[in-house]
């Protein structure tokens, strides 16, 4: 069983004076996509009581959670707008003043019994009190026995300086026993010259996953790796969320091996990048990440 917690929010996705809303928030999407390749998956999130809360509540129930989504009644929701270019490559504003995604407390979080993995959302993390709520998520699911899974999901229009996002972020990546990054996350966030060097200066804990758009995908453990090329796409409407279906394709396969008390060989890390890379290729396939 997965537990995911973090934002979810509405992506607005603007085209030129319209704009169309869709359910969004990575951990969400995660959840959602790891709920579709056939796992038990229970999310955690707030939103505020509005109209863009009333839009997520609505349509919450169509994805295959078991969403446990608490309602601020002082704070809004989040909203992340989104435009993409004519590569279908998206870009992101966060509207995002004192609003609910953030404001998490220990009352709206629980490791159900029969948890594997807890997922982590990151979104959360540029704020004090996020921050102390991730660190709560982070102890409890210790307590547990459970993996934490966190994916970096970097946003740097979230905090003033590269280097400030590196010291936040670096301790919760570092923390995760499943972890994934972008090639260009994990190159930004140690400075190395090639993705090789980069993984060998980051420490990682136990397993990490590294996208890299259309080149191989990767999976590290314990000094080895395996790497499995995406399926070639001849159009891509919107990429908004492939990663986060990748991701939640990679959470459930692994789940369905801890649930039999297994742990992870090289083979099974090849076949689950390769299912993995069929289900964020499907997610290109439309707009909206999920």
């Amino acid at each position: 069983m997965i537990t995911a917690v973090g934002e979810i929010l509405v992506d607005r996705l603007v085209k030129g004076a319209q704009s169309v809303c869709h359910v969004g928030g990575a951990p969400f999407n995660v959840a959602v996509g790891a709920a579709r390749c056939g796992a038990d998956v229970t999310f955690y999130g707030k939103v505020g009581r509005d109209e863009m809360g009333d839009f997520l509540l609505a349509n919450i129930p169509t994805y295959g959670v078991d969403a446990r989504v608490a309602v601020d009644t002082d704070r809004p929701t989040t909203v992340a707008e989104v435009t993409l270019d004519a590569s279908g490559e998206r870009y992101f504003r966060f509207l995002r003043a004192n609003t609910a995604d953030y404001h998490l407390s220990d009352t709206d979080f629980e490791v159900l019994p029969h948890t594997t993995i807890v997922h982590l959302g990151t979104l959360m993390l540029n704020k004090p009190e996020g921050r102390a709520f991730a660190d709560y998520v982070v102890r409890t699911s210790r307590e547990h026995g459970a993996y934490l899974s966190v994916d970096a999901n970097f946003r740097d229009d979230l905090f003033a300086t590269t280097e400030l996002r590196n010291e936040v972020m670096r301790p919760y990546l570092l923390a995760a026993d499943i972890l994934k990054m972008s090639e260009d996350e994990l190159l930004s966030l140690t400075a190395a010259s090639d993705l090789d060097a980069a993984v060998a200066a980051f420490p990682y804990r136990g397993l990490l996953f590294i996208t890299a758009g259309s080149c191989p995908s990767r999976a590290y453990h314990q000094g080895h790796m395996v790497a499995v090329t995406p399926p070639r796409l001849t159009q891509i409407v919107d990429t908004t969320g492939a990663g986060d279906a990748f991701y939640g394709a990679v959470l459930a396969n692994l789940d369905a091996l801890y649930l039999k008390g297994l742990q992870p060989t090289m083979d099974a890390l090849e076949e689950i990048l390769e299912v993995a890379n069929r289900m964020g290729a499907l997610a290109t396939q439309k707009e909206g990440a999920i």
